[in-house]
């Protein structure tokens, strides 16, 4: 039982370092149609990252794709939704 105790403590210890997502139950009009395109953009990068494909330096390059795709319209909304909730 020592295996289970200690998985468990170092859950609790994983999960309390965790950050709630602030939009978690937040509605941005414009996810339904750019999230399958951003999460494509996203997933390619942080691939390429992972495998050496492409360098960390292309770090602002993909913030700026990531931006231009339609992420600031996303972060538009989503603030938009929270200075309305608050």
């Amino acid at each position: 039982m020592d295996h289970v105790d200690n998985f468990r403590a170092s859950l609790e210890s994983l999960v309390a370092s965790t950050v709630p997502d602030p939009v978690a139950g937040v509605f941005a009009p414009s996810a339904a149609s750019l999230n399958a395109k951003l999460d494509a953009l996203d997933t390619d990068y942080r691939n390429g990252f992972i495998v050496g494909r492409r360098s960390l330096a292309e770090l602002d390059a993909y913030r700026d794709e990531w931006l231009k795709a339609g992420g600031q319209t996303l972060c538009d909304e989503y603030t938009e939704a929270l200075e309305q909730a608050s």
